[in-house]
């Protein structure tokens, strides 16, 4: 059976598990919106983590630099010119594909130290594509390209190296106690490649094995642990046509998680607020545009299923003066039922 006739990895209501620690949040934003820069602090390109109680940063830093290697300056000078050739195409694609392991990671994993098997095609799977028709109408598979998009976040995620000051656990004999500490990992580690040898020596790779990193490892097992459901549809949506739609459903679901305890769904966002997950602002020259985009992606959530509902909890006004308003309104977004059914008696 193929991978998209089994679909191991999707909830049959579109959701996924993915963490949803305050760590993970910080690194979705940080590639989403690549906030990577110079840092006077590191010669690497640098994203600050800031989510909760997370503080920290995120470099990109080759995982070569894990393993004891003797390099000259030339070879060093040559990694960290290509980590900042990496960091121009870091994107809303590489969220995707961290989303996707985190949930191929929980819907697999047999215990906090265990691995799991990933497929190239079940990456593209997630996103919402399709494989190409073959010949006499079969189904065949998906392009080179299509592959190469996905290696290429996959590298991204590899060579990204989290710093992180968090609560950890330090189990006694008679309970676990918590502790502030400063801990450093990558967000997954990729341990083994698997796929076909080619003609020119490099390995075509197919599958790969990987598990989590110390950090995100706590945050999906033991007293840390802590997974939302996310809509199927954020991965699918376009990383450039529709990155507002993937940020919203992103933040929204972090949000819901945040509120299952008291099931306080309705307690309303500020335009300002939900502007500001998006990476975006109110375009002082074209107000309006910046409206309607902001409401078509609502619009658009809420005909995929992902959100129930949306509107503003007060009337707002489009008259003169109204950009200095907008901003400060109130708006309520209603998870589906079957986030709240989901959540419905959750302890957090």
């Amino acid at each position: 059976m193929r991978a998209d006739q089994k679909k191991p990895y999707a909830e049959s209501d579109g959701l996924l598990r993915v963490i949803s620690a305050a760590p993970y949040r910080a690194l979705q934003d940080a590639l989403a919106k690549n906030t990577f820069e110079r840092s006077p602090d590191s010669q690497w390109p640098t994203a600050r983590l800031d989510a909760g109680r997370a503080r920290g940063h995120a470099q990109l830093m080759p995982a070569l630099l894990d393993q004891p290697i003797f390099l000259t300056p030339e070879q060093h000078d040559a990694l960290l010119q290509t980590m900042w050739e990496q960091r121009k195409t870091i994107c809303d694609l590489d969220t995707d594909v961290l989303d996707a392991l985190s949930s191929l990671w929980i819907q697999k994993s047999k215990g906090p130290d265990a691995s799991a098997i990933a497929e190239i095609d079940e990456l593209l799977l997630l996103r919402g594509l399709k494989r190409k028709l073959g010949g006499h109408g079969r189904r065949g598979g998906f392009t080179e390209k299509q592959r190469a998009v996905i290696l290429a976040a996959l590298s991204h995620l590899h060579n990204v190296w989290m710093t992180i000051e968090l609560d950890v656990f330090q189990r006694t004999r008679s309970r676990a106690k918590r502790k502030r500490e400063m801990v450093q990992s990558r967000p997954f580690v990729i341990t083994d490649t698997l796929g076909q040898l080619r003609f020119d020596g490099y390995i075509d790779v197919h599958r790969f094995i990987f598990h989590p990193g110390s950090i995100f490892g706590a945050c999906l097992w033991g007293p840390m642990r802590q997974v939302a459901l996310l809509s199927a549809k954020a991965l699918h949506y376009n990383p450039y046509r529709q990155k507002w739609e993937k940020r919203l459903a992103r933040y929204i679901s972090w949000q819901w998680r945040i509120r299952a305890r008291a099931q306080n769904y309705e307690q309303p966002y500020r335009v300002g607020t939900l502007l500001e997950a998006l990476g975006g602002k109110l375009d002082s020259r074209h107000p309006i545009r910046t409206r309607a985009r902001f409401e078509r992606a609502l619009d658009t959530l809420a005909h995929d299923g992902v959100i129930a509902q949306w509107r503003y909890k007060e009337p707002t006004s489009s008259g003169f003066g109204w950009t200095n308003d907008w901003p400060g309104c109130s708006v309520m977004v209603e998870p589906p039922a079957e986030i709240r059914g989901t959540y419905k008696g959750l302890i957090a």
